[in-house]
């Protein structure tokens, strides 16, 4: 048997906020009263254990590569053989990008023009909405570069030989 009014007495007894009509309630429903006495008896017994506590990932990513090594690191090989195929991948891109030239910048920069908005732009407006694209375009370009970068000393500072016997 289930009651209507389960759960939101359910979320009247944790948040402590029981209203009149709620213990009258409990007290004409007998599946309410169980429900509720269970949840008050469970809602003690959550607030007199410890807050859980749970090391940050770079103390446990060091405490699982201090405890076995070679576990560790054939865990990581499928891991690092994609790291070292999008690394092989971006440095392609970046060599494709720098063949491409200003050009593909520029073309980018022409792409804002075709948009409906800034379409009749001219004069003043056209340059400096041509301008913030360009630097907003430089500006992510850079940013991308970092972060890759970044990922890329991270990948290349683990990386160490595996092996598989």
């Amino acid at each position: 048997m289930h009651c209507p009014d389960e759960q939101r007495l359910i979320a009247a007894i944790r948040s402590d906020k029981l209203t009149d009509e709620m213990r009258n309630h409990l007290k004409n429903c007998e599946y309410c009263r169980e429900v509720g006495e269970i949840t008050g008896q469970l809602q003690t017994v959550a607030s007199s254990l410890p807050a859980p506590h749970v090391a940050p990932a770079p103390v446990m990513y060091r405490l699982a590569k201090q405890a076995d090594p070679d576990i560790f690191d054939r865990v990581l090989f499928p891991i690092r053989i994609v790291q070292l195929f999008f690394v092989i991948v971006a440095v392609a891109a970046a060599v494709a990008v720098l063949f491409a030239g200003t050009r593909f910048l520029f073309q980018a920069v022409r792409w804002f023009d075709s948009l409906p908005c800034f379409a009749n732009l001219t004069g003043t407006a056209a340059f400096a909405v041509r301008i913030g694209a360009f630097g907003g375009l430089v500006i992510a370009v850079f940013l991308l570069i970092t972060a890759f970068f970044m990922w890329l000393s991270d990948v290349f500072r683990e990386w160490r030989p595996v092996r598989l016997t």
